[in-house]
């Protein structure tokens, strides 16, 4: 477990100095009309990803980094919902429906991974950082270690969420029933879309994380409904490619970041919690609500260990290999390229997908 506290620490650094899929549990719902789009001006384009502005206790940030996958819920074919979508020419495209994040386990011999839940205690006082540990604890069944800026524990068989006053889940403007987070263009364009690569991957398996219970192969399942996510790509317009494909940026980090009515929390399920969200216990700082999820493995620059992402579907094809040597980089003077501040990992983790 040390190793991957001691990556993820220096993660949280950057993140601390600056103020990173696939299927969830099938919940039918209604196709959008119009599909998710780039906003860029063409191409030629120099396109910088915002740092999220975290001011009070009702602000949160949510960083993901390794091998977890995003998914829309699964749709139902049919005419549109009661409830439309939101009808502004310029929010439709970027509102998509809920999400679960599901922290893909490991293969013990030859991809090792340790799925970790970090909390933000920088602002902690002694005593109540031992009361975070503690509930910490109880609540996921697991030890928890700690270091100068977040405290870990061991993500297996929970389920987490973030909410605010009544468990309601985080603010999202022009969200409803149906269509309810918010995507920023960085999210569409770097994050890899698993369906399509191959023979198989249009199929997700269902309920591996119903009602944000794992099973296998999930060790976590992570409730993403309201805010906004986002994507930053690899340090000085670093590309790479699936094999036999054009280059392309890939995602470094992914950020889930919004507002709550009321002091950010964050909530865990777990056979330690008899199967019930219940609230992990923090002292109130006024200060942002700051978490990380890591999923990172014992080897770096290589993409090997994304074919995991292949465990969640139905047919076990085979995801085609990341190459990163010999890739020229993105030149923004001829195509959208993005850069941000932010830059760590090595090669892509997160990724994306949706239910046909």
């Amino acid at each position: 477990m040390k190793r991957s506290i001691d990556v993820s620490r220096l993660l949280i650094a950057l993140l601390v100095a600056a103020g990173a899929g696939c299927g969830s549990a099938p919940v039918h719902r209604h196709e959008p009309a119009v599909a998710a789009m780039s906003t860029g001006t063409g191409l030629g384009e120099r396109r910088y990803v915002n740092v999220p502005d975290l001011q009070t206790a009702s602000d949160f940030a949510v960083t993901f980094a390794g091998i977890i996958c995003l998914a829309e819920d699964q749709y139902e074919k049919g005419p549109p919902p009661a409830t439309s979508p939101p009808t502004s020419p310029a929010m439709l495209p970027a509102i998509r429906p809920r999400r679960t994040a599901m922290v893909l386990q490991g293969d013990p011999l030859n991809k090792p991974h340790v799925p970790l839940l970090g909390i933000e205690v920088h602002d902690l006082d002694r005593k109540s950082r031992r009361e975070l540990i503690m509930s910490l604890r109880d609540l996921s069944g697991q030890t928890v270690r700690c270091d100068n800026v977040y405290c870990w524990a061991r993500i297996r068989g929970v389920g987490i969420r973030i909410v605010g006053d009544g468990d309601a889940d985080p603010n999202c403007e022009w969200c409803n029933q149906d269509y309810t987070v918010k995507e920023d263009p960085s999210f569409r364009d770097l994050v890899p879309k698993l369906r399509g690569l191959a023979p198989g991957s249009e199929s997700l398996r269902a309920q591996v994380c119903q009602d944000y219970f794992p099973q296998e192969p999930v060790d976590g399942c992570v409730r993403i409904a309201g805010g906004e996510l986002l994507a930053y790509p690899f340090k000085s317009f670093q590309q790479g490619r699936f094999v036999n494909q054009p280059p392309k940026q890939f995602a470094d980090l992914v950020i889930w970041h919004g507002k709550t009515t009321g002091r950010a929390k964050v909530q865990i399920k777990s056979h330690a919690t008899l199967d019930r969200f219940e609230t992990v216990r923090m002292t109130d700082t006024g200060k942002p609500l700051r978490v990380a999820i890591v999923n990172l493995g014992d080897a770096h620059h290589t993409s090997r260990h994304f074919d995991l992402n292949k465990k969640l579907f139905y047919s076990r094809f085979d995801i085609p290999r990341i190459e990163n040597d010999g890739v020229p980089i993105c030149n923004p003077d001829h195509e959208i390229c993005y850069t941000s501040i932010m830059s760590l990992m090595d090669i892509a983790g997160c990724s994306n997908s949706q239910y046909p």
